[in-house]
């Protein structure tokens, strides 16, 4: 007995728009949020990105690497174990993240992370697997496509569908004719799912070609097509991305403008289980390939496909949970979640959990024939929403080394000097004269020898540097700067990060400040300086904001106008789950006018990060200590 047609979907709670420039030398990348649902409340709010640089180069490094992971190896080919292939998944992911999302974006999700259940990123790049973006500002934050019922779409002229009725399927395969439906192979297993729904005509012809695709898509009515086998795309000309079928391809360029006409017409469902079809490509004048096909020419409802090379038995599971669920009732979203969630469980050494790339509407159902519901309901959504650890990592994550190059210098320059001091000793003492600069049994002070000048104790403090803690004190003017004093660049910011006890550069936290920076308010120009050749003296001064020291005229130091001191506290964390990092981070801030010398903010903050790497949970870190700071030099600039 036939229902009535499908309802409308339910609004999804979050639309991120982004626009991109085309071409090989990038661009702005920009943001607009909107919330249809109002479960975050936004309504087409826009948010400045970063620039983009060589997208197309970026893309296919990124592939390659994927592609090497997927055979568990590394760029240089070694073999990957479990672990260090979950490690390297998630730098990716956090990379990404970081690269993509500017410090406004990153501090909008960390407030709607728990708001948000549904996610749909609409772009027009065809460069980026917004899948795989895994941000790292909480413990149990996950990859994008893991974590939210999240679909993509293609800015254009097609509108997102709300849902198909299913009434005639059409499966395609690559095997040989008298292997396509054999136990255990996916079009034998979907034959067994759909055999028995009223209302559901289907059509899994043994062998085709791809003119007889091309007749059949032209003359009938299709409501979902689904293809098992092998595909490819082409980055340089992705209109010959291609899927096998026996031994012919059936490749993008084949589908004819009729064809296309009658597809939009039908709206229909297409699942293309086949390695790398997933990927968009640019073509002379706009985008191309399997996914920018199917959704922007001939107007799909939904398009599911990976984005790499997916081993068969996790390509046969995947149509599994994905069809089983749809059955049950799960919208597409949470089909596609429980999908990838399922993989993720049963075969956690494979990348396929990650591969696949749905284009659609996340809220939207889909109907097989006469609506009749097949198997059991799937789990409440909390059962999938408490995402599954991902394997213990075995090697443990980097450290920063316990003495930064200049510290192992000054440590080297003092060990020399102790064993010139002990060589001369030994050698004074081997000379048979009585010691009498050698202290008395009783420890008592040392009496300089006869004709030797002695110091008073005012001169002996003159020359000894200052104690740690007495940095805040009036030190003495120096002579002649050895701090290099450049011509002034107009938003150029020194950055100067001193250990808070020792008071020596601490090169990896002025790395991450810069990076910082790098993302924050527009025509910044950080730079980490060399401050090799400048004296402690000059650089304890520096860090407390006195520049009393320096001319009066011949530029700024290292040409800044902004000199960034930060005082630094750095305490590594113990992290609960063993592939992240977690680090502690106080930073004593000071932003500088190196012109006038005068302060233009101060401000001490003690914050933590997290990330794949050390880099990352200091940068993470940093950014959240410098609120005060970055929000004075956005009014300066």
């Amino acid at each position: 007995m036939a229902t009535t047609e499908t309802t409308l979907a339910r609004p999804v709670d979050l639309e991120i728009r982004i626009t991109t420039p085309w071409g090989q030398g990038g661009g702005p990348m920009n943001f607009v949020l909107n919330s249809p649902s109002g479960a975050v409340g936004f309504s087409q709010k826009a948010i400045p990105g970063r620039q983009i640089r060589a997208p197309e180069e970026y893309q296919q490094k990124l592939f390659r690497q994927l592609e090497a992971l997927h055979t568990r190896r590394d760029l240089g080919g070694n073999n990957l174990p479990g672990a260090e292939l979950a490690r390297e998944l998630v730098a990716i992911g956090h990379d990404l993240y970081q690269e993509l999302f500017p410090r406004e974006m990153r501090q909008i999700y960390r407030e709607v992370r728990d708001k948000v259940e549904t996610l749909v990123i609409i772009s027009d790049e065809p460069w980026i697997p917004w899948e795989i973006l895994r941000p790292s500002e909480f413990d149990d934050d996950d990859f994008f496509c893991m974590r939210f019922q999240m679909g993509r779409w293609l800015a254009g002229e097609t509108a997102l569908a709300p849902g198909k009725r299913i009434r005639r399927l059409l499966g395609l395969h690559g095997e040989k004719a008298a292997d396509f439906d054999k136990p255990g192979s996916e079009i034998g297993l979907l034959r067994q799912f759909f055999h028995d729904i009223p209302g559901l005509e289907c059509t899994f012809p043994p062998s085709t070609n791809p003119e007889r695709v091309v007749n059949f898509l032209e003359q009938d009515a299709l409501d979902l097509l689904h293809f098992a086998g092998h595909g490819g795309h082409d980055p340089k000309n992705p209109r010959d991305a291609g899927i096998l079928l026996g031994e012919q391809e059936f490749r993008v360029r084949h589908l004819s403008p009729q064809a296309e006409r009658r597809l939009r017409e039908q709206r229909p469902m297409v699942f293309f289980n086949a390695c790398h079809v997933g990927r968009v490509g640019r073509s002379l004048t706009r985008l191309d390939g399997w996914a920018a096909r199917w959704v922007q020419r001939c107007g799909c409802s939904a398009f599911l496909a990976p984005l790499w090379s997916v081993p068969g038995p996790a390509a046969l599971r995947f149509s599994q949970a994905f069809y089983h669920h749809l059955a049950a009732g799960s919208t597409l979203g949470e089909a596609v979640l429980f999908a990838r969630h399922t993989l993720r469980k049963e075969m956690p050494d494979t990348t396929a959990w990650l591969a696949y790339s749905f284009y659609g509407h996340p809220n939207a159902r889909i109907l097989f024939g006469d609506h009749r519901q097949t198997g059991v309901a799937p789990a409440p959504p909390t059962e999938w929403k408490t995402l599954p650890e991902l394997p213990p990592i075995g090697r443990t994550p980097e450290r920063p080394p316990i003495l930064s190059p200049r510290q192992r210098s000054h440590a080297l320059i003092v060990l020399g000097i102790l064993a010139v001091a002990i060589l001369l000793a030994l050698l004074y003492f081997n000379g048979g004269s009585g010691s009498p600069e050698s202290p008395g049994l009783d420890g008592g002070e040392t009496v300089p020898p006869a004709g030797k000048s002695s110091e008073t104790r005012d001169e002996v403090q003159a020359r000894t540097p200052p104690p740690p803690d007495s940095i805040k004190e009036p030190i003495e003017k120096v002579p002649k700067a050895s701090i290099p004093l450049q011509a002034l660049v107009h938003g150029k910011v020194g950055i100067l990060a001193l250990d808070s006890r020792t008071k020596q550069p601490v090169p990896q936290v002025a790395q991450a400040i810069e990076a910082v920076l790098r993302e924050g308010p527009g025509n910044l120009n950080p730079v980490v300086p060399w401050t090799d050749d400048v004296s402690d003296t000059e650089l304890q001064r520096l860090a407390t904001g006195d520049l009393s020291f320096l001319p009066k005229e011949g530029g700024t130091p290292w040409g800044a106008e902004y000199l960034l001191a930060a005082l630094v506290t750095q305490k590594d964390l113990p992290d609960s789950s063993p592939h992240l990092v977690s680090v502690n981070l106080t930073l004593g801030s000071r932003l500088i006018t190196t012109k006038t010398g005068t302060l233009q903010a101060s401000s001490t903050s003690s914050q933590t990060g997290r990330g794949a790497s050390m880099e990352v949970a200091l940068k993470q870190a940093a950014e959240r200590c410098l609120g005060e700071i970055l929000e004075s030099l956005e009014k300066g600039v």
